[in-house]
């Protein structure tokens, strides 16, 4: 997986790169193949490997809900996609719109990838003291088990969890409200709740 993302994944961000250059948007250019050690820790917290679906990844900066849309419109109409929408961690408060996507390479060669679309306020966010928030509550949540935090430990967990609210919560004031509008809330392993009742 890691030498086919190697392969592809160069082509795979022109592709999306002339997107935002068409939209007037910002591509990340620091989020690319999802290296061999992300992978195995990936599995070793209990994800298969059929299903990781950001071995090839990057992110769109994206200001308001049409902006998203357009990219989204886009990237669809380039190549198979699944549009998860607008969707927030309900513990911690953190959000953006993911698309997955199959992208087949010029050699023929294809992989899934996933598209982040997401504010700049909530990157700078999330890749700052969010970032090193989520990690502590993660590592609590590997050792004990969701849900399972002993009491001798609740207390950070839940400190971990305020923070990242009042940190992403922050972020969400500043959001367009329209993007606030289309949220739906994220299950810890992929997948989403739909709007009125759909999944």
């Amino acid at each position: 997986m890691v030498a086919r993302a190697e392969r592809i994944g160069p082509s795979f961000q022109d592709e999306i790169r002339e997107v935002t250059n068409q939209l007037g948007l910002e591509k990340i250019e620091t989020f690319g193949v999802k290296g061999l050690k992300s992978l195995q820790e990936k599995t070793r917290r209990g994800y298969e490997l059929g299903t990781i679906t950001d071995p090839i990844r990057t992110r769109i900066l994206i200001n308001t809900a049409e902006e998203a849309e357009n990219a989204a419109r886009m990237i669809a109409d380039k190549m198979p996609t699944v549009d998860r929408g607008f969707q927030v961690i309900p513990g911690n408060g953190y959000f953006d719109r993911k698309l997955n996507v199959m992208y087949t390479g010029p050699n023929g060669e294809r992989l899934l990838g996933e598209i982040q679309l997401v504010t700049p306020e909530m990157v700078r966010a999330s890749e700052g003291q969010g970032h090193r928030l989520y990690e502590v509550e993660r590592k609590l949540v590997e050792r004990y088990g969701d849900g399972n935090v002993p009491q001798s430990h609740i207390k950070r967990f839940e400190n971990m969890q305020e923070a990242q609210r009042q940190l992403y919560g922050g972020v969400a004031d500043q959001a367009d409200p329209k993007i606030i509008e289309e949220l739906i809330p994220k299950f810890k392993k992929g997948g989403y709740v739909g709007k009125a009742g759909k999944s």
